[in-house]
């Protein structure tokens, strides 16, 4: 037996014996491939720099595909970035989280940073060289089964008047 997921249909053809498999964006308004070749994009922030007015109405996935990318990622509101896995697709450099984001599936070596924002972050590595994930100014974002180690400073840091994360199970 085959389940449809999430962006996901199968129509099967018994009179010719076949089944088709097809997705779509289903709940994003766009999606984008950042891959080492192949993709729509080679490079993780030039994809995120391409989503034009994502809003809760229009959201937009960003897929990393297996690979090493050498870069430091800012992200925007309303964009998923999700990794091929945390031991597939990892980011050198450090990500600055925006409200409303979702981070998932990435091995990151320098670390999350999160300033006055929100995001969701879930299933990653994440390492650095000073803390792993950075709360200031406020920021309530959703952190859960991430892996973080190798760090110099705080694994998880809420540092400020009116930080409030809601951390499980990493």
């Amino acid at each position: 037996d085959f389940i449809a997921g999430a962006g996901m249909t199968i129509t099967p053809n018994d009179g010719a014996n076949t089944i088709t498999f097809s997705s779509g964006t289903g709940r994003y308004g766009q999606v984008f491939t950042v891959a080492l070749s192949g993709g729509n994009f080679t490079k993780i922030q030039e994809a995120i720099d391409s989503c034009l007015n994502p809003s809760p109405s229009n959201p937009y996935l960003v897929r990393v595909m297996a690979g090493v990318y050498n870069e430091s990622i800012t992200m925007k509101k309303y964009i998923t970035l999700q990794g091929a896995g945390k031991y597939s697709s990892y980011i050198t450099g450090s990500v600055t989280a925006a409200d409303s984001c979702i981070i998932d599936g990435l091995n990151i070596s320098s670390g999350i940073v999160c300033n006055a924002v929100s995001p969701t972050i879930t299933h990653n590595i994440i390492k650095s060289g000073s803390d792993g994930i950075s709360i200031t100014n406020g920021g309530k974002p959703w952190i859960k089964q991430n892996e973080i180690v190798g760090c110099f400073g705080w694994g998880i840091r809420c540092n400020g008047w009116g930080c409030d994360a809601w951390i499980i199970a990493n």
